[in-house]
């Protein structure tokens, strides 16, 4: 009886000993790190489905025996539902993406930081003009908004944009500026800022928040994003979205707009500026940026609201960006709510 007692007592503590270790691998986000990089090895807990993705970073495909398919070569779809201790949403359908027209993209929610949907989110990118994001932050830490900057030649010469809405010579408030470059997306406005900052503190400055934000695959070179060196990741991205919706909400409030009224202070007349964003003034639109060079191809930021949860996709070079983003948006209210 004693040496029956001591085998179940044995069988117990193996037992005990096991579930710690497993609760000890596994994060608050409830994603096991299987390499201690949970940005490329992920098991992730679906409600009712366990789904695996093998080595993110390259040569991996969907490992899904309830999904019966497979992305290939080179691919890095991850699917997910609601992660153990996650407070987001739950999966209630399987319908898969069909959308595949960009070179790295995710659907995320960002209260729970859970991504819902990812393809290449580590894969370096030009940014484009969701370089101007950063350079709205830098502006809101540094300038008094009501500062007046005269714009110049060489904002306009630059890198030769011109947007058709402001002037060399004419002067504006630093506000009515940062309008102009996040609704209409005048490089030349981001130029007159930095150049009054000092070019290469600015840029600087720039970097700097980006280390201190731990977007460590981000890199800026220029204030509008035109230069191909400024890039940066869908993951860097996301985190960047999360902070400025955080700590800088009148960014993303004033990209929510379809246009604005910007007053030429010399004389004293008014402009309008309208947002080149498809989404601006719908109604559970919070806020994005767009992004587009002949290297970036189309970039697109967009934050919704649902369920009354801040939801952000991301897209990287699509030839369709705001198609996309609509079909991966409707994708995900209809798998999860």
């Amino acid at each position: 009886m004693r040496g029956n007692f001591q085998k179940v007592l044995f069988v117990v503590v193996l037992v005990v000993a096991a579930l710690l270790v497993g609760r000890n691998s596994i994060g608050n986000s409830g994603v096991l790190e299987i390499n201690g990089d949970d940005r490329a090895n992920i098991v992730s807990v679906v409600t009712g489905r366990e789904i695996i993705n093998v080595n993110g970073e390259g040569g991996s495909s969907l490992l899904d025996s309830n999904a019966g398919e497979s992305f290939g070569e080179g691919e890095d779809y991850i699917y997910r539902g609601t992660l153990v201790g996650d407070t987001g949403f739950r999966r209630v359908a399987n319908e898969p993406v069909y959308e595949k027209n960009f070179s790295a993209s995710a659907v995320v929610d960002l209260e729970s930081e859970t991504f819902y949907f990812e393809h290449n989110k580590n894969k370096q990118w030009p940014l484009a003009s969701i370089t101007k994001l950063m350079t709205a932050v830098i502006v809101e830490d540094n300038f008094a908004r009501e500062k007046t900057i005269t714009l110049s030649n060489e904002d306009f010469d630059k890198f030769g944009d011109w947007i058709g809405v402001l002037e060399a010579g004419e002067s504006y408030s630093v506000d009515d500026l940062i309008w102009a470059a996040l609704l209409s997306s005048s490089n030349e406005a981001v130029n007159a800022l930095a150049r009054t900052y000092g070019w290469d503190s600015f840029i600087e400055k720039m970097n700097s928040k980006a280390t201190e934000w731990g977007l460590s695959n981000t890199h800026f070179s220029d204030p509008a994003g035109l230069s191909v060196s400024s890039q940066s990741t869908v993951f860097d991205i996301v985190i960047l979205v999360g902070r400025i919706y955080n700590d800088y909400p009148d960014i993303l409030e004033r990209t929510r707009r379809q246009g604005w009224t910007i007053k030429e202070l010399e004389s004293g007349k008014f402009k309008k500026i309208y947002s080149n964003n498809e989404f601006a003034g719908h109604y559970n639109f919070l806020g994005g940026k767009t992004g587009y060079t002949d290297e970036a191809v189309g970039n697109l930021i967009s934050l919704f609201s649902y369920k009354e949860r801040p939801v952000v996709v991301v897209i990287f070079g699509s030839s369709d960006r705001f198609g996309v983003t609509e079909s991966l948006y409707s994708w995900f209210r209809f798998n999860f709510e």
